[in-house]
């Protein structure tokens, strides 16, 4: 019986630790770039709204200033290794 008590107590403290937070990761943007950040609660502009998580911890959208499109930036990744 006290087995499956610390059973219960061990799942009750594990679903408290793996509940997902209230605000949730989104594109905080700057003039010319975009980071993800956790439990950013402020506007996301229009042409972030749609963009997927980075495909890499520290990965951002960056705006060209060649060509005025925004691409996804790793520092320290090669673009062919991606």
């Amino acid at each position: 019986m006290k087995k499956l008590g610390w059973m219960i107590a061990a799942a009750v403290l594990a679903l408290g630790f793996n509940t997902p937070s209230d605000a949730a990761p989104a594109w905080k943007c700057e003039k010319k770039r975009c980071y993800w950040t956790e439990g950013y609660t402020g506007s996301v502009p229009d042409y972030a709204a749609n963009w997927p998580a980075p495909s890499q911890p520290g990965c951002y959208y960056v705006l060209s200033s060649m060509n005025k499109k925004w691409r996804e930036s790793c520092p320290g990744v090669d673009s062919k290794a991606r």
